[in-house]
């Protein structure tokens, strides 16, 4: 049996300093980087997060009946919808006008020149305000 000439296999020291000061340096630049967004910068992310999380929505309160002393209503609310068409969504116009022209109390060629469309490229065409919901459900 032969000896073994030359160094073993394992790695050199001069390369296991070389590593261990490559993986200390990154270490050190990612605490570095970790130190800047947590302690530099972290109001400006604490706003940023505030921002994207707490709005102001402003919800309108239901008006109550008013009665008289008696208990009758004197004043009640009621619920009014918007009726609305898509013209890009809309395939016969002339035909849907006189479905809907009845109902709504429009001439047939008023309705449908808005099922048409307007305005050029118009996706959003009121037909009719102030609704009342049971007639608005009937419309949809």
């Amino acid at each position: 049996m032969g000896a073994r000439r030359g160094r073993p296999a394992s790695a050199s020291p001069g390369r296991l300093i070389f590593l261990l000061a490559a993986v200390v340096l990154l270490f050190s630049a990612m605490a570095a980087r970790l130190v800047v967004l947590q302690v530099v910068e972290a109001p400006t992310y604490a706003r940023l997060a505030a921002h994207q999380r707490a709005r102001e929505l402003e919800l309108p309160a239901r008006r109550g009946v008013i009665f008289d002393r008696d208990g009758e209503p004197l004043a009640i609310a009621i619920d009014l919808e918007l009726v609305f068409a898509d013209p890009a969504l809309v395939e016969r116009p002339r035909a849907e006008a006189r479905a809907l022209a009845p109902l709504l109390g429009l001439p047939v060629r008023a309705v449908e020149a808005k099922l048409r469309g307007s305005r050029p490229g118009s996706r959003y065409e009121v037909l009719a305000r102030e609704v009342e919901p049971k007639l608005a459900r009937r419309i949809e």
